[in-house]
């Protein structure tokens, strides 16, 4: 379950360009698998836009929603499995920690 999260961090930090802040922030609501795209808020602006990404991307991410153990729209996209933060958003720590350090 971990590496299937993980999975779809590395691929929008390393291939679509997300910073780990914005990946962060994201909402189960704020991918849309049906056009292939995500929407998140840019550094110091307060409207969300739509970014695109590839069909690679989109499969990481759908693998991980079909798992997830959240499911509204307004759910965190990315949260901690771990015992002590089990479903509560992962942290721009624990992404670098535990996605990008590894890599």
């Amino acid at each position: 379950m971990i590496a299937i999260r993980n999975q779809a961090i590395e691929q929008l930090y390393f291939k679509e360009g997300v910073n780990r802040s914005r990946i962060s922030e994201l909402n189960i609501g704020d991918v849309d698998l049906r056009h292939n795209r995500i929407r998140y808020r840019p550094f110091r602006q307060k409207k969300k836009i739509w970014h695109n990404i590839n069909s690679e991307t989109k499969r990481k991410i759908k693998n991980w929603i079909d798992i997830s153990p959240l499911k509204q729209s307004d759910d965190p996209l990315f949260v901690a499995l771990d015992s002590c933060q089990y479903g509560h958003r992962l942290s721009v720590t624990s992404i670098n920690r535990n996605v990008v350090a590894r890599t």
